[in-house]
C-alpha cells in the first residue's frame, strides 16, 4: 500500500474513508471531492510534482481532508496552519518557509459532481517532502519541520506493527491537523485504507458522542483531553467499540492512567515528537501498561545518554526550514537529540522526565519540573501540577508549584511530608498556589507561562 488516494480508491473503493457529520464516505464516493481539490490547485497554477509548498488553514472539515489527499497525490508539500492563528502569526511562519502558495481563508468547497482531473500516477513514498509541520512552540518560536513521504510511511508502518488493523477500524480525529499528532492520523488511515472520523474542535461531550455514535475504535489524545473525557463519562460505561486510546503530547500521570484502565478505557502511553512524524514509542498493544512508560516501536531506535533521549530511524525528519543555512540537526550515526530528558531501563521502558529547555537551577542544582510534578501528582487528591521557578538573587530559581485539587480541602502537612520522603531538599517547592484548572496550549499541553502568571499572585509559603 502507498500514500495515494487515487490508488486507494482503485484498490478499496467500498471501504469507508471519512465520516463527516451524518455522512460516511467510501473511497469511491470521496474521489470527486479530491478531484475538486485538484481543480482548485490547478486554478492556482500548480501541477503534479510542484515543489512549492501550499499553505492553508487546517480546520477539521471535509474540504481540508480532500485538500490534503489531493496534495499527497500530486506530490506537493502541505503546510497546514492552525486555524486559530492571528494573521501576523501566520505571516511569521510562512516567511520562514520560503516561497509558498498560500490559500487564503476557507478552502474551496468540495463538490461531489467534480469531474476526474486525470490519471497522473502519484509519486513513490520516497524522500521528497510531504509536509512542513510546525512544532507547538511551547518552549520558543515554532520550528518548521520538513517531513518526507518515506518518513510518514515508516511512521505509519511502525504504528500498524503495534496496533494492527482490524476490519472495522475508525480513527477519531480530535487533534489539530496543523500538528503532527492530527496530521499523522490522516496519513496512517490512508495507508491502512481505514476511516477517519471528524470529531471537530475538542469538547469532551461532543467527542464522547462521536465515539459512541460512529463506533470509533482508535483515538489519539493528550492527557488533558483524557482527563476531561473521564470527568464527563458515566462510570461503568466505557464505549464498547474503543480498543485503544493513544495518550501522548505531554506528561501522563500514573493516577490518570490507572483511573482510565479501572474505568474500562484502554489507554496506552506514547512518546514522540514532530521530528519523528509523531510516536516512536508506545506501550505494547493488548496489555495493561506498567505505568506512564513506553517501548520503542518497530523500526525506531531510542537510547538515553547523559540523561537525554536520542532517536534514529526512517521516520525522522529531513531538515528544519530556515532562511539561513543551518548546521545539520543530526549527530554521528544518524541520531537525533530530542531535547527531552529521560532514561531507558533494563526492560527497555522509556521514561520521560521533561524538556531540557525547561530545566530549573536552584542553588546550583538542576531540577526537572516534570520530576517534581510527578511526585506532587502522586499525592491523593492532587489532579495536576505545574512547577516553575521564581528568580532569586541567592538561589537562582526558587521552586513554586500550581496545583489542581479534587474537593475543597488539601492536607498541606501531609503533602509536605510526602514530598520530603520522595524528593531531595533542593527539588521541593517553597511556594504553592491552588488553581481550578491549569491553562492549556492549543495542542493540549500545559501552558507554563500562563499558569505561572495566574499562580504568582496566589502563592503561599510551603515548607516540605
Amino acid at each position: 500500500m502507498s500514500l495515494s488516494f487515487s490508488r486507494a480508491a482503485r484498490e478499496a473503493p467500498d471501504r469507508t474513508v471519512l465520516v463527516a457529520g451524518e455522512i460516511a464516505y467510501t473511497f469511491e464516493e470521496f474521489l470527486p471531492f479530491v478531484n475538486a481539490a485538484l481543480h482548485a490547485l490547478a486554478a492556482r497554477g500548480l501541477r503534479p510534482g510542484d515543489a512549492r509548498p501550499v499553505a492553508f488553514l487546517a480546520s477539521a472539515r471535509k474540504e481540508t481532508i480532500a485538500f490534503i489527499y489531493a496534495l499527497i497525490d500530486w506530490g506537493i508539500p502541505a503546510v497546514p496552519l492552525r486555524d486559530t492563528l492571528a494573521e501576523r502569526e501566520q505571516e511569521s511562519i510562512l516567511e520562514r518557509c520560503g516561497p509558498v502558495v498560500r490559500i487564503e481563508g476557507p478552502l474551496p468547497e468540495a463538490r461531489a459532481e467534480s469531474p476526474p482531473f486525470g490519471t497522473q500516477e502519484p509519486p513513490p513514498d520516497d524522500g521528497r517532502p510531504l509536509a512542513i509541520v510546525h512544532t507547538s512552540g511551547t518552549s520558543g518560536r515554532p520550528k518548521g519541520v520538513v517531513l518526507s513521504r518515506a518518513a510518514f510511511a515508516a511512521s505509519a508502518a511502525s504504528s500498524a506493527a503495534n496496533l494492527g488493523w482490524e476490519e472495522e477500524d475508525r480513527w477519531a480525529l480530535a487533534l489539530s491537523l496543523a500538528h503532527v499528532g492530527g496530521f499523522s492520523i490522516v496519513t496512517r488511515c490512508l495507508l491502512g485504507r481505514r476511516a477517519v472520523v471528524l470529531a471537530g474542535s475538542f469538547a469532551a461531550d461532543r467527542l464522547r458522542r462521536a465515539i459512541e455514535k460512529e463506533r470509533v475504535t482508535l483515538l489519539s489524545v493528550v492527557p488533558a483531553m483524557l482527563r476531561r473525557l473521564l470527568d464527563i463519562a458515566p462510570r461503568g460505561s466505557p464505549p464498547s467499540s474503543l480498543r485503544a486510546v493513544l495518550v501522548g503530547g505531554g506528561p501522563l500521570s500514573s493516577a490518570l492512567l490507572d483511573e482510565a484502565w479501572e474505568r474500562g478505557i484502554p489507554a496506552y502511553p506514547t512518546y514522540g515528537l514532530t521530528e519523528t512524524c509523531s510516536q516512536v514509542a508506545a506501550w505494547p498493544y493488548g496489555t495493561r501498561p506498567a505505568g506512564p512508560v513506553a517501548r520503542a516501536l518497530p523500526g525506531a531506535e531510542l537510547r538515553a545518554e547523559g540523561g537525554r533521549i536520542y532517536v534514529r530511524g526512517p521516520m525522522l525528519f529531513t531538515s528544519y526550514v530556515s532562511a539561513e543555512p543551518e548546521a545539520s540537526p543530526f549527530l554521528a550515526g544518524g541520531w537525533f537529540d530530542t531535547g527531552d530528558l529521560g532514561a531507558i531501563d533494563e526492560a527497555g521502558r522509556v521514561h520521560v522526565f521533561g524538556r531540557s529547555d525547561e530545566m530549573l537551577v536552584t542553588g546550583g542544582e538542576n531540577v526537572s519540573p516534570r520530576e517534581v510534578e510527578t511526585e506532587i501528582e502522586r499525592f491523593p487528591g492532587v489532579r495536576a501540577a505545574c512547577v516553575f521557578g521564581i528568580p532569586d538573587e541567592t538561589w537562582g530559581d526558587v521552586l513554586a508549584a500550581a496545583i489542581v485539587v479534587d474537593g475543597e480541602a488539601l492536607d498541606r502537612a501531609a503533602l509536605a511530608a510526602h514530598l520530603a520522603a520522595s524528593l531531595a531538599p533542593h527539588k521541593r517547592p517553597r511556594r504553592i498556589a491552588r488553581l481550578d484548572r491549569l491553562p492549556l496550549s492549543p495542542t493540549g499541553k500545559i501552558d507554563r507561562e500562563r499558569t505561572r502568571s495566574l499562580a504568582l499572585p496566589l502563592l503561599d509559603p510551603f515548607r516540605p
